[in-house]
């Protein structure tokens, strides 16, 4: 994997972070859920590129990736990306997603959750 291969997985990251404040904006909050994970775990790939030289395995799974991903990752944000699977898994499941993700009440917190995360990532491939 090179460099230019990290800079793709980060430039698709972008797109689905922006979308996925659109789409939360909107009150298209299952959409938004699953969108700004998919940014997450695509900023978690592009540092497992960039910081370790490996390709990414294909799998979802942001505590996996996050271990994989040559990041300094303390036990804090460990705690955060697991609480970030679990609806990264449950999103997938319209009966699941219309109970826990229907009201901007209930996705907000998590979306915020969401953003602090991919901020965090962004910030240490830029300072990598």
């Amino acid at each position: 994997m090179t460099i230019d291969s990290s800079k793709n997985w980060i430039d698709l990251a972008k797109d689905d972070f922006d979308t996925g404040m659109y789409l939360f904006d909107g009150a298209r909050y299952p959409h938004a859920i699953y969108t700004l994970c998919q940014a997450v775990e695509k900023l978690l790939k592009a540092s497992q590129i960039k910081l370790r030289r490996e390709t990414p395995k294909k799998i979802h799974n942001l505590v996996s990736l996050g271990k994989s991903s040559g990041l300094d990752v303390d036990d804090n944000q460990y705690d955060l990306l697991e609480v970030l699977n679990t609806h990264y898994g449950r999103i997938r499941y319209r009966d699941l997603s219309q109970t826990h993700y229907n009201t901007k009440k209930k996705v907000e917190p998590i979306v915020k959750k969401l953003e602090k995360t991919y901020l965090w990532i962004l910030k240490e491939l830029k300072n990598q």
